[in-house]
């Protein structure tokens, strides 16, 4: 397969998402009443309570929190999220959303304390020409979804009038489990903060056809952090610049622990890489030469106390669209993918060093 037509590949799987509308129900819970919007309740046994999400969405306005007991769950189907709330379960374990989820379409909202599964994708976030920025999605379980968070935007790459449009969301502390295909993926997104969540894949689908990420990112400043990737057919996937993967546990995943494509200015530090068929992968297609040098590796555990410095190769074509059509018109497109791939894999003609590899894993926390 042309590694390049790969890594695109992987971007247009980051884009489908089935949409299927849904709902829920009202009413304002005194006790609760601690933020500055008013409180619509979902389920329960409450008077004025609505049995649907999106009629309570549909009710509320900008600032409000709706609240959903898990009384009633399941609750079937896609939340469409126009306005800036808090969408709170009652328990992340009981409170269940089954075969949907949310799409936001909006900035400053927050989605916390669910269940979502057997969905196409769990929580969608595109703007729709209009900002998708500061959004909070929260201690929840993912289960059996193919995409778990998608934080997407078409605008790439940015012009100045767009620059804060996609940007500064947090996902944090959810456990995305039984993937089909991608845990978080972030594209072209800026500023986003990946912090401590739990993402594996479905077994079933760790194959090279189905190319599966834990966490995918192609965008610029995002830090990925804290996070436990693993049993994934690709760990971390990782392309644009300034972008940090700072304390992270990467295990046993199938083909690749991190994999970078065209880095700029990015920084893979402290590290535990643990049990990954191939700790990282780098491929530099497109750009300058001097990208090379501005991909750092610092104080990463490498599944042993290691003396010396520990090498990470890399490989680097400027056209590699250009060689794989030269290479198709001497051998046919099918060798030609072939011979790409062999070199990229097995001839690296770079090398990027880990000067200060850690003697031990460090002791990250998990999701809590």
């Amino acid at each position: 397969m042309n590694r390049k037509g790969f890594a695109v590949g992987i971007i247009l799987l980051f884009v489908g998402t089935g949409i299927i509308p849904s709902t829920a129900q009202d009413n304002e819970k005194p006790s609760l009443l601690t933020s500055v919007g008013k409180w619509w309740y979902v389920g329960g046994d409450g008077p004025g309570n609505y049995t649907k999400i999106q009629n309570a969405v549909n009710a509320s306005s900008d600032g409000d929190t709706v609240f959903v007991y898990d009384d009633s769950s399941p609750y079937i189907g896609v939340v469409l999220v126009w306005k800036s709330l808090t969408i709170q379960g009652e328990n992340k374990n009981t409170t269940v959303i089954d075969s949907g989820g949310f799409i936001i379409s909006v900035s400053n909202v927050t989605i916390s304390s669910f269940t979502i599964q057997n969905s196409e994708t769990g929580v969608y976030i595109i703007g729709y020409g209009q900002p998708t920025c500061y959004n909070m999605i929260n201690n929840n379980i993912f289960l059996n979804v193919s995409i778990g968070v998608n934080v997407y935007s078409d605008d790439w790459p940015y012009d100045n009038t767009n620059a804060t449009k996609y940007g500064d969301n947090f996902i944090s502390n959810n456990v995305i489990v039984y993937t089909k295909t991608l845990g978080i993926t972030i594209v072209n997104g800026h500023h986003n903060v990946v912090i401590g969540n739990d993402v594996s894949q479905d077994e079933r689908y760790r194959n090279p056809d189905i190319v599966g990420l834990g966490i995918g990112v192609e965008g610029s400043f995002n830090n990925i952090s804290y996070n436990n990737v693993h049993d994934n057919y690709m760990g971390i996937h990782l392309g644009g610049n300034g972008n940090v993967i700072y304390r992270n546990t990467i295990t046993n995943n199938y083909n690749t622990g991190t994999h970078v494509i065209n880095p700029s200015s990015t920084n893979v530090i402290q590290n535990n890489f643990v049990d990954n068929q191939k700790n990282v992968r780098i491929w530099m297609f497109g750009v300058p030469r001097s990208f090379v040098s501005q991909l750092t590796f610092n104080e990463n555990y490498w599944g042993s106390a290691r003396t010396f410095p520990y090498p990470i190769g890399g490989f680097y074509c400027y056209n590699i669209e250009l060689i794989g059509y030269l290479l198709g018109l001497l051998f046919g497109q099918e060798l030609a993918i072939k011979i790409i791939n062999m070199l990229v894999e097995y001839y690296p003609n770079f090398v990027r060093f880990d000067w200060h590899p850690a003697q031990e894993p460090y002791d990250i926390p998990g999701v809590s």
